[in-house]
């Protein structure tokens, strides 16, 4: 049953990392242009991406990694590593509620606006600029989460 449900972890973790991955790559070919049909285009991919695969993800590694805790009866404190992950993964699922979904859903809605002439570029920058920092502490946070749990190191005293 474990098992099963660390596979099931794995496939949240894959959804949700790479649909960021997904929206980074959207964005560097967004950038090469300077139309904002294409711009709009883009983020509309974007946003489905994240309906379909972000958010599933997410929900799928946060649930699954509670599973395997309860299940595990995995003595959190003195396993530091999982202590870590588990803190790092908090921060990732913040990040991307608190801050990148909405972000994200205003980038969206200014870059529709640009196409209607209602609001200037600078102002769908400003997101985008927010959306970047933000997006790269996920990127890197995934990626410490993926070294974590593969290397498992050992913190403190031997």
């Amino acid at each position: 049953m474990h098992k099963n449900i660390k596979v099931i972890h794995i496939i949240g973790v894959v959804m949700f990392f790479g649909s960021i991955l997904g929206h980074a790559i959207a964005g560097v070919v967004s950038a090469s242009s300077n139309d904002p049909a294409v711009f709009n285009i883009v983020r509309q991919v974007i946003e489905v991406e994240t309906v379909y695969l972000t958010l599933p993800g997410l929900a799928i590694f946060s649930l699954s990694g509670i599973a395997m805790l309860v299940i595990g009866k995995m003595p959190v404190p003195k396993i530091k590593w999982l202590a870590v992950h588990i803190v790092i993964g908090i921060m990732v699922i913040l990040n991307a509620f608190i801050v990148l979904i909405p972000v994200g859903t205003g980038i969206l809605e200014a870059s529709q606006q640009v196409m209607e002439g209602l609001v200037s570029l600078e102002t769908m920058h400003e997101l985008k600029n927010r959306e970047a920092i933000f997006g790269a502490f996920n990127i890197v946070a995934c990626l410490v989460l993926i070294v974590l749990a593969v290397i498992k190191p050992k913190f403190g005293k031997q």
